[in-house]
């Protein structure tokens, strides 16, 4: 097994917002729910250990390639007014 790295967890922290489907988050809470923990405690757990170099990076399906989390939000703001 490859040695922790220690630098990236010291220090502050960061908000990492992201925007999934629906289905994906209420599944992937199930399966938080099922091991006794969060969420963002499995998406950190994923984190460090690509970081770490002990699980490879996946990228999303190709099934949902075309799929942009910011559709429902598209167009919400105008440039000038509220930014």
């Amino acid at each position: 097994m490859a040695e922790k790295k220690s630098e990236y967890r010291k220090g502050n922290t960061k908000m990492f917002n992201i925007r999934v489907l629906e289905y994906l988050h209420s599944q992937f809470k199930i399966v938080a729910k099922d091991r006794g923990v969060s969420m963002a405690n499995l998406l950190i757990g994923y984190m460090e250990r690509v970081v770490d170099g002990l699980d490879e990076p996946a990228e999303k399906t190709k099934d949902n390639e075309d799929f942009d989390p910011l559709t429902d939000i598209r167009g919400q703001y105008e440039s000038g007014k509220d930014f």
